[in-house]
C-alpha cells in the first residue's frame, strides 16, 4: 500500500497510519524506506511528517531511512519557522548529523538577521 502524498485531516491520517501498519505487519520495511526516502518534506504538512516518524519510531532500527527523514523534518520545521521544533520532535531521539546541525544554525541566523540600519528584520 502506498502512502498518501500528504495527510492533513483525521481521515487522511488514518489512511497513512493504516498504510504504515500494513507494511509493518507484512514486514515490508523496504517499502517504508522507499516511501521515506522519497518524501519531499517541503511539500508535506507538519502533521503528516510527524505522523510518519511517530508511527514508525518503535521500529526505527529496521528502517534505514528513518533517521534521515527525521533530520530532514527537523531542518524543515526550522525553515518553516515552526514555533518550537524541539518540542515537536521531543522523544524521537534523532541522531543529527553535523551537516543537519549546520543547516539549522544557518536557518536560525537567517531568521534573526538584522537590516542594514541594525533594526531587527521583520521577515518571519
Amino acid at each position: 500500500m502506498q502512502f498518501p502524498s500528504d495527510a492533513k485531516t483525521n481521515e487522511e491520517l488514518k489512511v497513512l497510519i493504516r498504510a504504515i501498519y500494513g507494511n509493518v505487519s507484512n514486514h515490508c520495511f523496504s517499502k517504508i524506506d522507499f516511501e521515506f526516502k522519497n518524501i519531499n518534506v517541503e511539500n508535506c504538512s507538519d502533521v503528516f511528517l510527524i505522523a510518519c516518524l511517530r508511527t514508525t519510531a518503535a521500529i526505527r532500527d529496521k528502517l534505514t531511512e528513518w533517521n534521515s527523514l527525521g533530520e530532514r523534518v527537523y531542518v524543515e520545521l526550522y525553515r518553516r519557522k515552526s514555533p518550537n521544533p524541539k518540542r515537536t520532535m521531543y522523544g524521537l531521539d534523532i541522531d543529527m548529523s553535523k551537516e543537519a546541525n549546520m543547516r539549522i544554525a544557518e536557518i536560525i541566523l537567517q531568521n534573526h538577521a538584522k537590516t542594514e540600519d541594525g533594526s531587527p528584520s521583520l521577515e518571519r
